[in-house]
């Protein structure tokens, strides 16, 4: 019940306070409120017939409490108001319902891109309810663009008490009355090579007008900067842009297709003058003699009769040289073609003979007293001049002893070229220490820790450095005593047999 009270109250509020009276018929009313709402019936529920704005002008037909049966001439229909929208209009005062175009304005024919709308000569009448008519002041022109031409249509606005009225009336736009566009003088540049730019320089056009004008006459630089002028052909030419080779056929229209004349010129292909090195191979040293030196960094610099030029690399070009007739030194040639132009690079054969060797440790460097000297991935490589590697096995190795405790040094020689690296032999081995560098360190506590979640599998010697309680298993209480052991506070040495 609530809910259909507060319903009704704000539909009351939305038709305006409620308003007891009685209005006669032929009595005139003006809408006060910003919209009213034209009723079917004198329901407040029914349904709308249409919007009144504020200022329109009804007749009174008949009344019903609060409602009004009206008659709205301005848009020929019927209806019912709420009696708070609207107010009674003073005695003698008349309203108008309509606005209309009684009088065109004198000029209504403009030429495109040229004119604005004259108003001089519009009369707009105003259509009043006592019958009479009069004209109007004060109203609003809405004038569209005469840049283009057709038919324009310009639109009348005027407010009377807060209603606005509309009219229109139709202009037309004409073409500008261009009689002819005759080509004085074409282009002075009429031969180009492929990609150098547009050049319309020495150009000349007259524009004949039919409405007794005087001719107008123009030259490239002032067609360039009008808007009028259209130059339009198969390959977006346009002045200063480069051309494609072919021959070319113009179009230099002003302001409208039926007035163009033809321009064409004929772009040959551009050819190669020149080929030569920007910046030589990083290296000019080469140390095979079965395939072709390294490249690496050669810039060339291509020139052409349009004046461009042009970065290439050795991808760009074909190449030929016979690296098996390579001789020691200079003298090895490299041809590098590119366009029917070529250039040749020297490079100086050096052998690629060894210059020194690499060793790959053993996988285990600690090692107990008394226990074999494992050096299982010991790995020997040649390096060669050219940087290339290979690797050795006719290496000869120091013998280890595994009697002597503390640091031991060994060399790998290969021919005239030795290295050396070095093991280490304790009388204990320590707990804690999982990788067996002689220490021990937070590296092996996280070691055992990760073993101890599963994350890594130990066995074997590294299994009982691992078990630092000597409990049999590996858990988070190894990797503290590990942890405690790096920073000083246990001492897990254990010596053995």
């Amino acid at each position: 019940m609530k809910k259909s009270l507060s319903l009704l109250l704000s539909l009351l509020l939305l038709f305006g306070a409620v308003t007891a009276g009685y209005a006669d018929a032929g009595v005139r009313y003006r809408v006060t409120v910003t919209r009213a709402l034209l009723l079917k019936t004198a329901d407040i529920l029914s349904d709308p017939v249409a919007e009144l704005p504020k200022g329109t002008v009804v007749t009174a037909e008949e009344t019903q409490g609060s409602m009004i049966r009206v008659k709205v001439p301005s848009e020929g229909l019927t209806g019912w108001l709420h009696l708070g929208n609207v107010t009674p209009l003073p005695d003698g005062e008349t309203e108008l319902y309509a606005i209309t175009v009684t009088a065109l304005p004198d000029k209504t024919v403009y030429i495109e891109g040229e004119e604005t709308l004259d108003p001089t000569g519009l009369v707009i009448t105003g259509r009043f309810l006592d019958g009479h008519e009069a004209p109007l002041r004060g109203y609003t022109l809405l004038i569209p663009d005469f840049l283009t031409y057709g038919e324009k249509n310009v639109e009348v606005l005027y407010t009377d008490h807060g209603a606005t009225f509309y009219t229109s009336f139709s202009v037309t736009v004409a073409k500008v009355p261009v009689k002819a566009l005759t080509l004085l003088t074409p282009p002075a540049k009429t031969e180009y090579i492929e990609r150098e730019p547009l050049d319309l320089t020495g150009l000349s056009v007259r524009v004949d007008y039919a409405d007794g004008r005087a001719a107008e006459t123009y030259d490239a630089e002032e067609i360039a900067k009008n808007p009028a002028f259209l130059l339009y052909g198969c390959h977006d030419e346009a002045p200063g842009k480069p051309v494609t080779a072919g021959e070319h056929r113009l179009q230099l229209m002003f302001r409208y297709p039926e007035h163009a004349v033809e321009l064409s010129f004929t772009a040959r292909r551009r050819v190669l003058t020149g080929l030569k090195v920007a910046t030589d191979p990083t290296s000019m040293t080469t140390y095979s003699k079965t395939e072709i030196p390294d490249l690496t960094g050669l810039t060339l610099t291509a020139t052409y009769d349009n004046g461009e030029t042009e970065t290439l690399t050795a991808e760009d070009c074909e190449i030929a040289c016979a690296p098996a007739a390579f001789v020691i030194g200079k003298g090895n040639l490299v041809t590098l073609t590119y366009g029917g132009k070529s250039v040749v690079l020297d490079f100086t054969y050096v052998p690629d003979e060894p210059a020194g060797i690499r060793i790959q440790t053993p996988t285990t460097l600690t090692f107990i007293l008394g226990e074999p000297i494992d050096l299982s991935g010991l790995k020997v490589f040649t390096r060669y001049l050219s940087g290339k590697e290979a690797e050795a096995t006719d290496y000869r190795l120091s013998k280890p002893d595994p009697r002597l405790i503390g640091a031991q040094t060994l060399t790998v020689t290969y021919g005239s070229y030795a290295d050396v690296f070095t093991i280490f032999i304790t009388p204990y081995y320590q707990r804690g220490d999982v990788d067996y560098d002689a220490k021990v360190t937070a590296a092996d506590a996280r070691y055992i820790l990760r073993a101890a979640v599963g994350l890594v599998t130990l066995t074997g010697k590294a299994f009982q450095a691992a078990d630092a309680d000597r409990d049999g298993s590996l858990s988070a209480a190894d990797a503290r005593l590990a942890l405690r052991a790096a920073v000083g506070l246990e001492t897990l040495l254990i010596f053995e047999d």
